[in-house]
């Protein structure tokens, strides 16, 4: 598949989870539908699914620290915030996912849907905000003219590499930290993160690896909380390009059966998803990255940001529950937004 350059450099800035400093890589892009060579130096920013609307971006540089990030500013020319999705057709892609799930095809897919948040503060200032807000979450940005400028604080490491120490996550459900101790994990959450447990497994099974797998965790990240079992492992030199394709997406962002969830995902949402739900990071020519799930993220335009949120379905969500969790989920950004 052919590959092209950026007509102007592209920019990323990623503050590692329990880290102060940022990391700053800027030059001219690799845009391609393919995944790079990741035993090189650059930053990796992957879309869901690979298109020639929405490249896999490449950063062909090394990184630069930074203790702060004055000095640094990103012009956004882009038009106003587009409309946030309809909630009614929200609900209503909840219920096809259910029927679907019903029928047999599908064991869990994923909904999603937009949320914007009017601002004057720019793109600098919105993730200086979100790195103090999110201490223990992969706080990133990155912005190309041709693609725009996304910004969020993940909570979900997708890979990461050093040394042939390699580990990821399941991690699935969401719930409010401080509702832990009245409204214990339902059974809908558990299963659904165990799905996303089981494919990891075999995934790193077929692969021929035998991953240490802890017990079943609630992990906090700031307001809300997620389910998460963690996988330690090693992995031989060059064997991440092979895990990498095989684990993206995990039932996590994407569904269950992989192949049965991505063509429905293909067919019924009326809107590509972009970047969003896909990873970022970066590798190194020793063959260490850091990967992490797109997650909490938005899009920032001119005057203000547009967070995408979704939630697993299985066939015992309720609709309106998962609903107010994506309100929930807009919300952590929202309020950070709305102080500046």
């Amino acid at each position: 598949m052919a590959q092209s350059i950026s007509k102007s450099p592209h920019i990323a800035i990623l503050r590692s989870p329990g880290k102060k400093e940022f990391q700053v890589w800027k030059g001219m892009a690799i845009l391609s539908q393919q995944l790079p060579h990741l035993q090189q130096d650059g930053y990796i920013f992957h879309p869901f699914s690979r298109t020639v609307d929405f490249p896999v971006c490449f950063i062909d540089e090394k990184p630069k620290k930074h203790a702060s990030l004055s000095g640094i500013s990103i012009d956004i020319d882009s038009p106003g915030l587009p409309e946030d999705s309809n909630e009614s057709l929200y609900l209503y892609q909840i219920i096809s996912i259910k029927e679907t799930i019903q029928s047999g095809t599908l064991d869990k897919a994923i909904a999603w849907r937009r949320i914007g948040t009017q601002s004057s503060a720019d793109a600098i200032q919105i993730l200086e905000a979100l790195a103090e807000a999110y201490p223990n979450a992969a706080v990133h940005l990155y912005y190309g003219a041709e693609i725009g400028c996304f910004i969020g604080a993940s909570p979900e490491t997708f890979l990461k590499v050093k040394a042939g120490k390699a580990k990821t996550m399941a991690l699935a459900g969401t719930r409010k930290t401080e509702l832990l101790d009245v409204e214990p994990w339902t059974q809908k959450e558990e299963e659904e993160q165990g799905m996303v447990a089981d494919f990891i497994e075999d995934a790193l099974d077929q692969a021929g690896i035998k991953a240490k797998i802890s017990a079943r965790y609630t992990r906090e990240a700031a307001h809300l909380s997620h389910l998460c079992t963690d996988f330690d492992f090693e992995v031989s030199r060059g064997q991440s390009r092979e895990l990498i394709n095989a684990l993206h997406p995990t039932p996590a962002v994407g569904g269950l059966p992989q192949k049965e969830a991505l063509e429905f995902i293909k067919s019924s949402e009326q809107e590509d998803r972009g970047y969003y739900t896909g990873f970022y990071g970066p590798v190194r020519a020793d063959g260490d990255l850091e990967l992490y799930v797109n997650l909490r993220g938005a899009q920032v335009y001119s005057n203000g940001i547009s967070a995408y949120v979704g939630g697993g379905i299985t066939a015992q969500s309720d609709p309106q529950s998962e609903l107010a969790e994506t309100q929930a989920k807009a919300g952590t950004l929202s309020r950070i937004i709305q102080k500046l």
